[in-house]
């Protein structure tokens, strides 16, 4: 008998064959699972294996409490974690995209980086103030944050430039009144594009007006020669045609590999605008 399971009998407990191979099933077997498959390894799931697991191997008066599951989770190194973004690796649908990425590529080819274009659309909470400040050491305590700094007042930009970078279309604006308050006479009207919507956000009727109003008189006072145009695979961007634009849409799910402006072009933008509001 070890040392182990000297001072387990001392104690009154000691653990099955069923609970040890318990403790392994729910450590690598749940987790290896719910990897592969996208879904949160959460409490409740890890406690219904277990339980699942006590049945099959004919184990009675089990039960997985959240002391037992925390305790097993810790032996197996297993740390309870916020998720964020997509919740999983982009390496399958980059795979699955090679495809189709190729044929855009050798389709691109055929046009100057001039004519090729790039669209997007980013939220913008222009309200919302930084939760991070110094103050002096002795005053950390009493510090305290303001409404500000969660507001949720947005705006949708929509963004274009082609692949030279040159050619920086006007960045436009999504809002959700039709003119607000500071635009209105005898106020200085909006320098931007403006488009409203109820939920602030591209639908296709604002995606029709955003096109024919912003992107295509620029491009046309540019050159007469027919451009292209790639935007992400947003179910408000399919279905636009045009004589003298190619549209090319992205695979789903690798704007953030494939897309331009999600290279760093927004980010920065967003960083300009922070910049400026703070001297304002």
């Amino acid at each position: 008998m070890s040392p182990g399971e000297s001072r387990a009998r001392v104690c009154g407990w000691v653990p099955s064959a069923g609970q040890v191979s318990l403790s392994v099933s729910v450590g690598w077997g749940d987790t290896t699972f719910h990897a592969t498959t996208s879904l949160p390894l959460t409490m409740v799931l890890l406690r219904q294996r277990a339980e699942k697991i006590s049945s099959r191997l004919r184990e009675t008066g089990f039960y997985a409490s959240k002391r037992f599951m925390r305790q097993r989770a810790k032996r197996q190194n297993l740390v309870n974690i916020c998720l964020w973004g997509t919740g999983r690796s982009s390496t399958a649908d980059v795979e699955s995209s090679r495809h189709r990425m190729a044929e855009i590529r050798e389709q691109l080819s055929t046009h100057e980086p001039e004519r090729i274009y790039n669209m997007d659309e980013t939220g913008l909470y222009f309200r919302c103030l930084s939760n991070r400040t110094y103050i002096s050491a002795v005053s950390r305590r009493r510090a305290r944050g303001s409404k500000e700094m969660k507001a949720k007042y947005r705006v949708t930009l929509v963004l274009a430039v082609n692949a030279t970078g040159y050619h920086r279309i006007s960045v436009a604006f999504i809002g959700k009144a039709a003119v607000s308050l500071c635009f209105k006479p005898p106020r200085a009207l909006c320098p931007l594009p403006l488009f409203s919507q109820r939920l602030v956000w591209m639908d296709c009727e604002v995606y029709d007006k955003w096109f024919n109003t912003v992107p295509s008189p620029a491009a046309r006072a540019r050159t007469r020669i027919p451009c292209v145009l790639f935007v992400d695979d947003c179910g408000a961007h399919c279905g636009l045609k045009h004589p003298q634009v190619s549209i090319f849409v992205l695979p789903p799910k690798v704007t953030s590999i494939y897309q331009p402006l999600d290279a760093g072009i927004t980010a920065r933008l967003k960083k300009r605008y922070k910049g400026r509001l703070w001297d304002w």
